[in-house]
């Protein structure tokens, strides 16, 4: 597996980030919930996951996020 750390901008991590803290990045952010979901398509896209569950799990494998 690739490292996933040179292929996520910082705003992606921490809107895994947030999700991984139990929080609404659209409110913790201040994105719209549509932003958010364009986001997650594209950080799903960029680590090869079918779930956003996937790259939250990736995320804190690889030390990214706690």
């Amino acid at each position: 597996m690739a490292i996933i750390e040179e292929k996520l901008t910082p705003k992606e991590i921490r809107i895994l980030q947030c999700l991984a803290d139990g929080e609404k990045p659209s409110e913790r952010m201040r994105y719209t919930p549509g932003t958010v979901k364009v986001y997650l398509y594209y950080i799903r896209e960029k680590m090869n996951v079918p779930t956003t569950y996937n790259a939250i799990a990736t995320a804190m494998r690889q030390g990214l996020i706690d």
